[in-house]
């Protein structure tokens, strides 16, 4: 007859029962100043004690309030008037989405009813309908535009009135310098008579001058 094997030595944290733990499934907890804790007192192993930190995401479970870190920011784009020829046309310091992604949420328009076909796959769109409020009321009147007809009609009524008002007589006078100014009255053949004369004294002149070097050279 064989002897039975003994299992001390593979389970050495058997029980008088025959039960044992593994470490995965229970913890030693420690004691004051992470000494050891007294025998026998254990805990279960934690996911974090496990898997040791993250290397990304975060490090606790989501709340209802978001993570400021995940909330998109899009590409600001800047304006300098007439002055942006070199300048630069975005500003992505504070950004975590890209120029391409930006672009496509600012130019995107919404459309209330064909979101809702995204039911049909399942996704809540209860959200909607915050959404329709949000935009009926932006487009609410509230009187305003009656006023705002008001102001514009009294504007286009005070340009013409100033228009009306401005004495355009004066623009004959100009006509008429313009128009003397532009009159030859014979002297620009005149002008150009005397400039001949001053171009033939000119070149005589200069050959009496040669002629006169050439007498002295030859004394």
């Amino acid at each position: 007859m064989s002897e039975a094997p003994s299992t001390n030595a593979a389970f050495p944290r058997m029980d008088h029962e025959g039960k044992t733990t593994l470490c995965l499934a229970t913890h030693t907890v420690s004691g004051p100043g992470g000494a050891p804790a007294a025998p026998g007192e254990e805990r279960p192993l934690t996911l974090g004690q496990l898997m040791g930190k993250l290397n990304h995401g975060t490090g606790t479970l989501h709340t209802q309030r978001e993570d400021r870190r995940n909330i998109a920011k899009g590409v600001r784009p800047l304006t300098y008037g007439p002055f942006s020829s070199y300048a630069p046309s975005y500003d992505a310091t504070f950004a975590s989405l890209t120029k391409e992604e930006s672009h496509l949420i600012y130019h995107t328009l919404l459309d209330v009813e064909s979101l809702r076909s995204l039911s049909e796959l399942g996704v809540d769109v209860e959200f909607l309908s915050e959404v329709e409020d949000d935009i009926a009321a932006s487009q609410r009147d509230y009187g305003i535009a009656p006023a705002l007809r008001h102001t514009a009609d009294l504007i286009q009524r005070l340009y013409k009135e100033q228009w009306d008002r401005v004495d355009v007589e004066f623009l004959s006078e100009v006509e008429d310098d313009i128009a003397a100014s532009q009159r030859d009255y014979g002297i620009a053949s005149a002008l150009r008579h005397t400039a001949n004369l001053i171009q033939r004294l000119y070149k005589e002149q200069w050959d009496r001058i040669d002629f006169l070097e050439t007498h002295f050279s030859n004394r």
